[in-house]
């Protein structure tokens, strides 16, 4: 029979024990969560160059490949200073957001956030005065 200071010094192992076990699940799932998000496009860094025309294919299929170019179109192409039916042109029609309409004057959806813990989506929102574009940044919803 075990003395009560085994019982405790059992007890703390089985508890430390216990503890590593969770501990490891927890990490082989957050690992495998966050891996199986690299089938999205873009999830996992995954760059490619701007593409006018898949950019505008994207936007009907909610495929996210624009969120692997939005680095590319920002480093690359000149979106300030462009006129409002030259950007239409390159980029297609916008979003239609209520989430962003008092900020933004034309939104285009980029895809899932871009992190392991993706739990918003990405958008480009560009700012115009007039018919020019002023300004552009990347938003989160």
């Amino acid at each position: 029979m075990l003395n009560r200071r085994e019982l405790v010094k059992l007890a703390l192992v089985s508890f430390a024990g216990l503890c590593l076990v969770v501990l490891l699940i927890y990490a082989g799932y957050l690992y495998s969560w966050s891996r199986s998000h690299c089938d999205l496009p873009g999830a996992c860094g995954d760059q490619i160059p701007f593409d006018a025309n898949l950019w505008r294919e994207s936007a009907s299929l909610r495929d996210p490949q624009r969120i692997r170019m939005i680095d590319d179109l920002r480093a690359n192409v000149p979106l300030a200073g462009e006129d409002r039916v030259q950007v239409l042109e390159m980029l297609g029609p916008p979003e239609r957001s209520e989430i962003f309409q008092a900020s933004c004057d034309l939104v285009y959806w980029l895809g899932p956030e871009r992190s392991a813990f993706s739990a918003d989506d990405e958008w480009l929102c560009l700012k115009l005065d007039g018919s020019v574009v002023t300004g552009h940044e990347i938003l989160r919803d």
